[in-house]
């Protein structure tokens, strides 16, 4: 089960839905758990969702809603960080959700997180493999990008971890922006940024599609190397070139097969 902790700028989960709906079309099964603050769901006692999930004392089968066939989802709920007041022994011990999830049988458990640090977001990446970022790129994305490869690096150092980045998704609001996206090209290589997604444009739909077929393309690619035993090599490459530019602005530069061989 590879497990990803998706930090997104965004509140909602079009984009995050589209990208794994993809993937459950592909034959993945995938669980998205929502751990954000979803404003519009109200609280009742037939809630599938994250405020009651975490809750309680039961297993996550409970919560569950099925959304497609191979794609379900733990809502968010609009009082779950509450739940951080409630749990804050079982969240600082950082290992919640490893007696919580380990006994699922999904091809992808993702944790969407908010862009902002909780203890929720903290458990989720001590759990995790892999990281991807959906950025606002109207609200200092890229900024947002470069300072969460500072915390990936500062995070695995500190924890003896070896969480890594796998997807790099921009979104633009109006209008994609060239420049920015250039730049997130440039320093965090093709590898990691995916097809650029815009908001409020005719293409919406055709975006949207070709970012997820993007990042498909890659899993794929991924699952390969995980079947071949490529997977730790590619962590190890990572932290290597992570702990060489940890004093840099952006320590992501040449990451992977972009250097010549």
């Amino acid at each position: 089960m590879r497990k990803i902790a998706l930090i997104n700028q965004f509140q909602d989960l079009d984009i995050s839905l589209s990208v794994f709906a993809k993937l459950a079309q592909e034959g993945k099964r995938v669980l998205i758990v929502d751990l954000r603050a979803n404003k519009t769901k109200e609280l009742t006692d037939e809630s599938t969702n994250s405020f009651q999930f975490l809750n309680e004392l039961d297993k996550p089968e409970k919560y569950i809603k099925t959304l497609e066939p191979n794609l379900d989802i733990i809502e968010g709920h609009r009082y779950i960080n509450f739940q951080e007041f409630n749990l804050f022994y079982d969240l600082f011990k950082l290992q919640y959700f490893e007696n919580k999830f380990d006994h699922l049988n999904y091809d992808y458990l993702v944790f969407e997180n908010s862009s902002e640090l909780s203890l929720l977001t903290l458990n989720s990446l001590f759990y995790v493999d892999e990281m991807m970022l959906v950025l606002d790129c109207d609200e200092l994305g890229h900024d947002f990008a470069c300072k969460a490869a500072r915390f990936g690096y500062n995070f695995n150092k500190l924890y003896w971890k070896n969480i890594f980045f796998s997807k790099i998704i921009p979104v633009f609001r109006e209008k994609a922006n060239v420049e920015i996206y250039n730049f997130l090209l440039s320093e965090f290589t093709s590898n990691l940024i995916s097809h650029p997604i815009v908001l409020k444009s005719k293409v919406l739909r055709e975006s949207l599609s070709r970012a997820s077929f993007s990042i498909i393309a890659d899993e794929k690619k991924f699952d390969s190397t995980v079947t071949e035993d490529k997977k730790q090599r590619s962590i190890n490459e990572y932290l290597n070139i992570m702990s060489e530019t940890a004093n840099v602005e952006v320590p992501l530069t040449k990451f992977l097969n972009e250097k010549k061989s």
